[in-house]
């Protein structure tokens, strides 16, 4: 069935209109864009400049907390040094005294090793030579006859200030007419008290 339309055209066209309505255009204005770019610009610059603040400081700091940990550190060095050296002067004064004390105990040994030499030694031996060196004792002298020498002898084993006591020579001889006896004794001085392996390491 054919339709046919009684609308006029003109009234047509206004209905059409208010059917279909227009979209209205939002002016920008020119030039805008580019103030946006360099607002972005300048707040990132900002943003940089803070954090590169930031940064400095942190770099400051770091910087200032080494520079103290150096200054601390050669404080430490000049103190450890200082103590080295106290340590050495020590070490030197402690072997002043070991050399002090080692001295007094010779000076000892030797006095107490006269006294006791003039206790057991037997009448009528007279001694003409004594010597001694690192702990060891040479005697020579003369007396009248051998059993003297070994009387001698045996009271030098019985002490305790002497070891490995043993004749090197023994021979006669004439003094102004008179037959005597020369004779010489070798043995090692031990200072009563001291163990014998340490006596032995300091001959």
């Amino acid at each position: 069935m054919v339709r046919i339309n009684l609308i006029p055209k003109e009234e047509r066209v206004k209905r059409v209109k208010k059917r279909v309505p227009t979209r209205r255009k939002v002016a920008i204005p020119a030039g805008i864009d580019v103030y946006a770019g360099i607002g972005f610009i300048i707040i990132v610059l900002i943003i940089a400049i803070v954090g590169h603040a930031r940064l400095t400081r942190k770099i400051t700091d770091l910087n200032n907390k080494i520079a103290a940990a150096k200054e601390e550190l050669k404080k430490l060095k000049k103190e450890v040094q200082l103590v080295n050296n106290l340590t050495k002067e020590r070490e030197k004064l402690m072997v002043l005294v070991d050399m002090v004390k080692e001295l007094n105990k010779e000076r000892a040994l030797r006095f107490y090793f006269l006294q006791e030499m003039l206790r057991i030694l037997p009448e009528y031996v007279w001694l003409t030579s004594l010597n001694e060196k690192e702990r060891s004792v040479s005697l020579s002298g003369i007396t009248f006859s051998n059993l003297i020498v070994a009387d001698f002898m045996e009271r030098m084993m019985k002490s305790p200030y002497f070891q490995d006591v043993e004749l090197i020579e023994l021979k006669k001889t004439e003094i102004e007419g008179h037959e005597v006896t020369n004779f010489t004794i070798t043995a090692k001085l031990v200072f009563p008290g001291i163990r014998k392996e340490e006596h032995d390491g300091k001959t």
